[in-house]
């Protein structure tokens, strides 16, 4: 099941908001698949014509079948985004990833970082 949500608050501003579920494969021994369940909320506002920024949240879990195994992934970002014209644009953005497993020692958090160019062609 998929489904999406896209709220104009105004000419501005978007708001876009997901939900999904899934069965996966996967490659834990002695298990037969899982069931991934995933929400995404993404707000996008305009500062200026050429000036953007988009901030979003996800939150997943996946349960692993005939398995004692549940992953929980919380995240968020912001993205800015500034185009020079219609070609190019300069890009930075942060996420933030939060991930836990019933396993020990799997347990994560991340935090990255990226910066670029983008061509539009």
């Amino acid at each position: 099941a998929d489904a999406s949500l896209t709220w104009s608050i105004s000419p501005l501003t978007t708001l876009n908001l997901r939900a999904q579920t899934e069965i996966v494969e996967t490659t834990i021994a002695g298990s037969s698949g899982a069931v991934a369940y995933r929400g995404t909320a993404t707000l996008t506002h305009a500062f200026l014509r050429n000036f953007s920024a988009t901030v979003n949240f996800t939150l997943a879990e996946t349960d692993y079948q005939r398995v004692d195994r549940q992953e929980r992934t919380m995240g968020a970002g912001l993205r800015l985004e500034y185009k020079l014209n219609r070609t190019f644009a300069i890009r930075g953005s942060y996420a933030y990833e939060n991930y836990r497993v019933n396993v020990p020692g799997s347990n994560y958090q991340a935090h990255t970082f990226l910066t670029g160019i983008p061509i539009t062609p």
